[in-house]
């Protein structure tokens, strides 16, 4: 991995590689930067019946480090667009179980993949 790599490209390729390591681990992925006019969650996943938003955090170094940048703001907003995704495809928010999970992407010294699951 170069060090001249935008920050905007280094976030789609630990997006990517968010997105293979849950495929690996058994989710499915729904979605993918879904967007509306409040933000965007980086991942929609299902596994084992639970509904899933993923955010992606990547960074150069220590895998640790990226998921430190989300706040309690932050994770309100998630559960926000969360909801939002849902009524949006049609699925009552109450029927459905629900996780706000992070995956924290480093790629030096090598790549490493960190998933928090139910951060919230």
């Amino acid at each position: 991995m170069t060090h001249d790599v935008s920050k905007y490209a280094l976030g789609r390729i630990a997006e990517d590689k968010a997105c293979n390591y849950l495929s690996v681990n058994g989710y499915i992925v729904l979605d993918r930067n879904w967007y509306c006019r409040f933000g965007e969650l980086d991942i929609i996943a299902r596994k084992n019946g639970v509904i899933v938003a993923v955010e992606v955090k990547g960074g150069k170094r220590n895998a640790d480090y990226p998921i430190c940048n989300i706040t309690v703001k932050k994770l309100s907003k998630l559960t926000f667009l969360l909801k939002a995704w849902l009524h949006e495809n049609k699925l009552n928010e109450f029927c459905i179980d629900l996780r706000i999970d992070a995956v924290s992407v480093t790629f030096i010294p090598e790549l490493q993949i960190r998933h928090f699951v139910g951060i919230l």
